[in-house]
């Protein structure tokens, strides 16, 4: 994503494609530069501080519990959580288990 426009009431995203709906996941810093922002929102956002995240997805056959994600609060593990993406709500892709 390089641009996004505000028109009337939906976006312009990259001159090419309209959305009613535009959701960020960059680093907060980077917003101002996309969406065409004041001065007092760069400097804003010039104070934030963020860190890097990573996120490895596997794919199980089999169904998942009823938890959403697990804490793993142990030093010994570089991971702090593990989850079931298909327990986040109901827009989330159906499984197919044979």
């Amino acid at each position: 994503m390089r641009e996004v426009r505000r028109v009337s009431d939906y976006y312009v995203v990259n001159g090419r494609v309209r959305a009613d709906k535009v959701i960020n996941t960059l680093p907060l810093k980077e917003v101002p530069l996309i969406f065409n922002l004041p001065d007092d929102v760069f400097k804003a956002a010039d104070r934030l501080d963020y860190n890097s995240v990573v996120v490895v997805g596997l794919g199980l056959k089999r169904p998942a519990p009823n938890q959403h994600w697990i804490y793993v609060p142990d030093k010994r593990f570089i991971f702090h959580r593990y989850a079931w993406i298909s327990n986040y709500g109901e827009d989330t892709p159906k499984t197919n288990h044979h």
